[in-house]
């Protein structure tokens, strides 16, 4: 039990050798890879946002040929809000508009 206690008290304070610190090398190294890693983030994010705008286009094409004036509403994979509003004139928008708020003050009424 004293070598126990012997051994617990005999920790060393660890420092870093010679050979591990860091150099300016090292540091050059590691700023690189910093910033290319940044950069390959901000790549990825913009193609990703293009890919998303790409498909609503494509969702809002293929609804158009059904109706004349729609609006979705929803969340991406990735929990995004989504709003799809197709109107081709002013009419059809003030429409949608009526629609919308029927729909949210006939769901308050039945609450």
């Amino acid at each position: 039990m004293e070598n126990e206690q012997n051994n617990k008290k005999k920790v060393k304070k660890t420092t870093l050798k010679n050979e591990e610190k860091i150099t300016p090398l090292d540091r050059s190294q590691i700023n690189e890879l910093l910033s290319e890693s940044i950069r390959n983030y901000v790549v990825r994010a913009k193609k990703e946002s293009k890919d998303i705008e790409e498909i609503v286009s494509l969702v809002t094409t293929h609804v158009s040929e059904f109706l004349q004036a729609f609006m979705i509403l929803g969340y991406d994979m990735k929990g995004t809000p989504i709003c799809i509003h197709h109107a081709t004139n002013q009419m059809d928008a003030d429409a949608l508009n009526s629609l919308l708020n029927r729909i949210i003050f006939s769901n308050r009424a039945n609450e």
